[in-house]
């Protein structure tokens, strides 16, 4: 399992889930990042590594030991949790008593009769963007541009 430190900033979160994940598979990625759906993510260089900079490391050897210890000390007075076997769960174990959840488990491939659809009933706090957009609530929709501010 990893788990994530915090503090990263919204330019170097990228990076760091990157390289930990290549740490992770043992995989070594070059620095140059090939285009893909999350390249704007790594600007402004669009470089895996980022390069050093002139600011000082303020982390003190006697203040990251002093952190180690209270994290463990710390970490000692959880109490632990005991380990259970896992056992896989029969599919016919599950008692549905909903009939929302039943249709929920059901078969994807079977075509469920048209009365199950005709009597379902839209919540009306629900939300939509799209077709519906307007519908449920006069403020879900964008003011186009050039357009008032306020309707005449």
């Amino acid at each position: 399992m990893l788990v994530g430190g915090g503090g990263y900033t919204i330019r170097n979160v990228s990076r760091c889930w990157t390289y930990e994940t290549s740490v992770a598979v043992d995989t070594e990625i070059a620095n140059e990042l090939p285009y893909n759906d999350y390249f704007e993510y790594f600007g402004p260089d669009f470089k895996l590594h980022i390069e050093k900079s002139n600011m000082t490391n303020q982390n003190t050897q006697d203040y990251l030991e002093k952190t180690m210890t209270r994290l463990f000390e710390n970490l000692r007075e959880l109490p632990y949790a005991p380990s259970v076997q896992m056992h896989p769960i029969p599919p016919d174990s599950i008692y549905v008593p909903d009939k929302a959840l039943l249709e929920d488990h059901s078969n994807p491939d079977v075509r469920n009769p048209s009365a199950i659809y005709d009597r379902a009933v839209e919540h009306e706090g629900e939300y939509y963007d799209g077709s519906k957009e307007g519908v449920k609530d006069a403020q879900s929709y964008k003011r186009r541009a050039g357009s008032p501010l306020v309707a005449a």
